[in-house]
C-alpha cells in the first residue's frame, strides 16, 4: 500500500484540470490518445479518421 497526501493547492489544481476537460467535452473536442487499448476500443475507427 502506498500512502499519499494532497494539499488544498493540489485539489484546486485538479479541479481546474477537471473543469477544463469537462469544457472540452461539452464543446465536442475529443483528442485521440492512441495506445495499447485501441484494439478493444469502440472509438478506434473515429480516432484513426481524426
Amino acid at each position: 500500500m502506498v500512502h499519499t497526501a494532497r494539499t488544498a493547492q493540489d485539489r484546486k489544481r485538479f479541479a481546474k484540470i477537471a473543469n477544463a476537460v469537462l469544457a472540452g467535452i461539452d464543446a465536442g473536442i475529443y483528442m485521440p490518445q492512441p495506445n495499447w487499448m485501441c484494439s478493444d476500443c469502440g472509438y478506434a475507427d473515429a480516432c484513426k479518421a481524426w
